[in-house]
This record gives C-alpha cells, structure tokens and sequence, in this order.
C-alpha cells in the first residue's frame, strides 16, 4: 500500500472547487470584458482604403541604332525593385506636393498634439503599406488613417505617382 496515501481527484471534486471560486473568475471576467468595452469604445476610428497594383512586364525597348535593351520583369528581384520604388520616399514627396491645403490641414490634424511635431511626409509614411500577392505581379497598397476621405486620396495618389514614375522612366530611356 504505498500508492493508497495519495488522493485521487475525479470530475466532480473539480466543479466543488470551481463553484467554491466562481466568484474570482467572474470578476477576473468581468474586469477584463469591461476594460475591452472601455477600450474599444474610446479608440480613435481607424479607416484603411486599399488599392491594387498590377506591376506589368515591359516590351525590349527597340533603339534606333538597332539596339534592344530588354527591360522585363525576369523574377523577385525586378518586382521587389519596383516595390522598393513605389515604398520610396521619392513617390511619398510627391504625394505631398500633390496635396491640396484642405488635404494637407485633415492629414495633420490627428496628429497636431502629438510630443514630437511631424511632416506631412513621415505622416504618410507611417500609414502606408505596400504588400506584395504571392505568387503575382499584383501589389496591394494600403493607407490607415482616422479619417476615410484622407485614406482614400492617399493611396490613389500614391498609386498614381507611382505610374507617372514609371511613365517618366519610360520616356527618360526611350
């Protein structure tokens, strides 16, 4: 009789001691139900606008001295270039200067009281994301910000900034 010393729980010993407890998990439950309610009712509304991207393969440009420079996407590193463009500071500026007065005041607004003052620029940039599909040549563009409007118009700016780039590119190597 060496094993009769221990005591054997079974199913019914474990719902006496929870009924006996059943208060502290009812305030630990409640407390945190609360806290989320608190939490989720006082948060500034964050609204995300999405656009996509198909980043396209280009033709060999054909040269007048018979020269053809092939320009196509040929794997990652093509694509992951032209991401690395359309996350470029250069594309985030000329968003910006795209920006209209009223655009530019909404923007900055959820951001007037903040510790450190901020650009328009690093504004932009801290809301934007750029998200490669797998498998694809289409890029997902997101924009986050506490105003739908203001989401909206940025990621479709910087869409379309980034097709102007490739359209001055284009014309530049031609």
């Amino acid at each position: 009789g060496y094993g009769d010393s221990q005591v054997q729980r079974n199913f019914r010993d474990y719902l006496h001691i929870l009924r006996e407890r059943i208060w502290y998990v009812v305030v630990v439950f409640l407390t945190v139900f609360l806290a989320s309610l608190v939490y989720t009712l006082t948060a500034t509304k964050q609204y995300t606008a999405y656009s996509t991207l198909e980043i396209l393969r280009r033709d060999p440009v054909v040269m007048k001295v018979q020269e053809v420079r092939d320009s196509e996407l040929r794997g990652p590193e093509d694509l992951n270039t032209q991401i690395k463009l359309l996350e470029s500071a250069t594309i985030v500026s000329k968003v910006v200067e795209r920006l209209s007065a009223d655009d530019r005041k909404a923007l900055m607004e959820p951001y007037e009281h903040s510790s450190e003052p901020m650009t328009a620029e690093e504004v932009v940039m801290l809301g934007r994301r750029v998200v490669p599909v797998r498998q694809t040549r289409i890029v997902q563009v997101s924009y986050t910000h506490s105003n739908p409007d203001i989401a909206a118009r940025i990621v479709n700016l910087l869409v379309e900034e980034f097709m102007n780039y490739n359209t001055r590119w284009r014309v530049d190597e031609s």
